[in-house]
C-alpha cells in the first residue's frame, strides 16, 4: 500500500535537492540515506491494479501485493 502519490515523492526528492543546494555540505549528507530512500520508492512505485485472484482476495496484477 503507498501512503504516498508517485507525484509527492518527487516532490519531496526536489525540496532535498533544493534543501542540499542552500544549506551546508554536512547537512545534505545527513539526509542524503533519506534521498536515496525516496529515489529508491520512486523506482519501485507501483500504481496498483487490484484484481481478484483466486483465493478470492484482491491482488495486484503488477506487482503482486494484496489489497489491504
Amino acid at each position: 500500500m503507498n501512503d504516498f502519490t508517485k507525484k509527492e515523492l518527487e516532490k519531496l526528492l526536489s525540496w532535498g535537492d533544493v534543501y542540499g543546494e542552500f544549506g551546508h555540505s554536512w547537512t545534505y549528507s545527513s539526509i542524503k540515506p533519506l534521498m536515496d530512500k525516496l529515489q529508491s520508492m520512486i523506482d519501485n512505485y507501483c500504481d496498483h491494479d487490484f484484481k481478484t485472484s483466486n483465493e478470492c482476495h484482491f491482488k495486484c496484477s503488477l506487482c503482486g501485493e494484496r489489497e489491504r
